[in-house]
């Protein structure tokens, strides 16, 4: 999961979004699925929990996620993508979550290409904005961020059944 945490997410935006990523992340610990969350803004990017990582280490990282500068979403999706493509699953599925436009479009959109010509499987979800269909040709929009948790979850579970 790739989790947006440029400035125009601060407030109740940041905190549905972790509240969603942390369901997320029981749904696949529950089902033994590894998961693991990365984090971006401008000058920041990485994991807040990595694949190996328990959950219940990462819970207080995910909920103290903070929001602020730019979206580098190119160079989130190229570390992301990088790290769930040296997995050793046969399936791979990222999912992007973002409200905003990427810093550098067009480099965000070959990334994200890149990623889909490597075997893994990338979704967007858009907060009340459809320019993550400019990034992801697989994507949805979520109006109201209260809807988020479950909008994540219907994207994961649509992602592992459409292979079952």
């Amino acid at each position: 999961l790739a989790l947006d945490c440029s400035g125009s997410m601060n407030g109740n935006k940041m905190e549905l979004a972790t509240q969603a990523v942390i369901a997320l992340a029981e749904v696949c610990n529950t089902m033994g699925v590894p998961c693991e969350i990365v984090t971006f803004r401008a000058k920041s990017i990485g994991p807040v929990k990595s694949f190996d990582a328990p959950l219940v280490k990462a819970r207080k990282r995910i909920g103290a996620i903070g929001a602020g500068g730019g979206t580098p979403t190119a160079e989130a999706l190229w570390m992301a993508g990088n790290r769930l493509f040296n997995r050793k699953e046969a399936r791979k599925i990222l999912i992007l979550v973002t409200d905003g436009k990427a810093s550098n479009q067009p480099a965000a959109k070959q990334v994200a290409e890149m990623i889909e010509r490597s075997g893994v499987e990338l979704y967007g979800i858009g907060l009340g904005t459809d320019t993550v269909r400019q990034v992801c040709n697989k994507a949805g929009v979520v109006n109201k961020v209260e809807e988020l948790a479950s909008a994540v979850l219907n994207a994961l579970a649509e992602r592992m059944l459409s292979a079952a």
